[in-house]
Formats: structure tokens, sequence, C-alpha cells
């Protein structure tokens, strides 16, 4: 009888610890945006500005490949990259994406500063 009121406390303090730790990444979320809104939109602006010049130096590059004016072995090259025309960069979520992007360096800072405000309220964030 002992143990099976001891398994159902088990399970109970299983359950609220895991209802806490859904809290503490609630509030976790919601610092991050309160703190990051002008990093972010400033980020969205230079990644727009990026990709409209990579976009416009991609054009270039496919017109002088279909005009045929670029020699070996650049012209298989650039066809090459022009073939990896939306597989190559990470989307939003839902998007198809052939590399795990959850995964890239470039996000290292943040997922250890997830982490941080975890056990510290004041961990600052990556500029």
């Amino acid at each position: 009888m002992a143990g099976a009121a001891l398994v159902e406390q088990e399970a109970a303090a299983k359950y609220e610890l895991q209802y806490a730790a859904n809290d503490v990444d609630k509030c976790i979320r919601d610092v991050v945006k309160a703190e990051t809104h002008a990093t972010v939109s400033g980020l969205l602006r230079q990644a727009e500005a990026v990709q409209n010049d990579l976009i416009s130096r991609r054009v270039v590059l496919r017109h002088l490949h279909r005009a045929e004016f670029i020699g070996e072995p650049e012209a298989t090259a650039v066809k090459d990259f022009l073939r990896h025309n939306g597989d190559v960069l990470p989307g939003a979520f839902g998007s198809v994406e052939f590399h795990d992007y959850d995964k890239h360096l470039a996000a290292e800072p943040w997922r250890e500063a997830q982490k941080m405000l975890a056990t510290d309220a004041d961990a600052p964030l990556p500029a």
C-alpha cells in the first residue's frame, strides 16, 4: 500500500516539475522576445539587403551562363551553384530544408543564452 502511494506521489511530482519547466521556458521566451525586438528588426533588415544582393548576383550569373558567356571550368561551377536555389538557405518552420539548421553554429550563442536564462534571469543575450 505504501509503495503505491509513493509511486503516485512520484508521478504527481514529475507532473508538477514538467509544468514548472514549461512555465520557465515560457518566461524565457517572453524575456527574449521583449529584449530582442530591436536586434531582430535590424537583423531582418540586414538579411533582406544581403538576400537582395545575392539575388542580383545570381541573376547576373544566370544571364551570363544562359548567354554562354562563361568558359570552363567556371561554367560548370556556376551551373552547379545556380541549381541550389532554395535548398541551401534556412527557412521558416514548416519549410522543406535539406540541412539541419537547428544545429548550425550561428545559433549557438542563442541556445547558450536560453540555457543560462533558465538559471540566471540576468544572463546576457547575444549582441
